[in-house]
């Protein structure tokens, strides 16, 4: 036994956000109607064009809604990707500061050693001063 399609009777959308057809089976009542996917009706392309001449603005009304949707999920798409990349930035900054820090740490440091061994020689330039001074014999 064969089954064939009588007629279009809705257009809608699905979970999948595809476009989907309710359809009545011919020598079947309505108890036996079922939603098929735009894809699973190719063979009743005649079908669907008398539905889309009868009911043009439903048929334009799902499509708008669909392609509404279908750019809502970009958007979302694109939003999580922008969102993804300020974390990265602020991660990345973060980091520039903690390196900041630490440069300022080690000129810090720096300072502190050249201003050590710079006492340093002053100390050995006096010490060594006085040393000179102790070689030498003074006689009265």
């Amino acid at each position: 036994m064969s089954y064939e399609l009588e007629r279009v009777l809705k257009i809608g959308i699905n979970r999948e956000d595809e476009l989907v057809y309710l359809v009545r089976w011919k020598d079947y009542g309505s108890d036996a109607d079922e939603w098929i996917s735009a894809r699973g009706m190719k063979k009743a392309r005649g079908l669907i064009n008398d539905f889309t001449k009868d009911h043009p603005l439903l048929v334009e009304y799902a499509k708008n809604e669909l392609e509404k949707r279908t750019l809502e999920k970009k958007i979302r798409f694109f939003h999580r990707q922008i969102d993804q990349c300020l974390d990265l930035i602020d991660a990345i900054r973060e980091k520039e500061l903690v390196a900041k820090r630490v440069v300022q740490e080690h000129v810090r440091v720096a300072d502190g050693l050249r201003r050590n061994r710079d006492d340093m020689d002053v100390y050995v330039n006096t010490v060594g001063a006085v040393d000179v001074f102790e070689d030498v014999i003074v006689i009265e």
